[in-house]
């Protein structure tokens, strides 16, 4: 049976696959753009809910996104605390807007800045599962 942390890390590593294998898929039309937000969504909540579990772990509890996140940086697992602070705020426009300039804005700010950050912690919160 595997622990929090590490539901957490196999639940984002599968989340992080299919947004990687949505952002290479070309040509990009509705339904692949579609698919990056969908899954850029997935993995937002997951890092947000491993980072939850990962804090806790550490005895650091934590009641909000922002909060979590701003700890997560301070602890050293994560870089750029602006980015990620910044996709709060773009998860909760892709789940509410349908406009078709934003969706393609999205699909390349999520190529260019955010799956980068994705593997990050991905690859930082396989390391303190080593430690387990």
């Amino acid at each position: 049976m595997l622990n929090p942390i590490q539901d957490s890390l196999v639940n984002l590593q599968r989340a992080n696959q299919l947004l990687r294998n949505a952002v290479e898929t070309m040509p990009r039309n509705a339904v692949i753009v579609s698919a990056i937000i969908k899954n850029f969504e997935f993995n937002f909540e997951l890092s947000w809910k491993a980072m939850k579990r990962l804090l806790a772990h550490h005895g650091l509890p934590t009641t909000t996104p922002r909060q979590d996140i701003s700890e997560t940086f301070r602890k050293g697992f994560i870089d750029s605390e602006g980015t990620w602070l910044a996709m709060i705020e773009d998860r909760n426009l892709t789940v509410h807007t349908y406009d078709e300039a934003f969706a393609l804005q999205m699909a390349t700010r999520i190529e260019n800045q955010y799956l980068a950050l994705f593997d990050s912690f991905l690859s930082c919160l396989a390391k303190e599962v080593a430690k387990i």
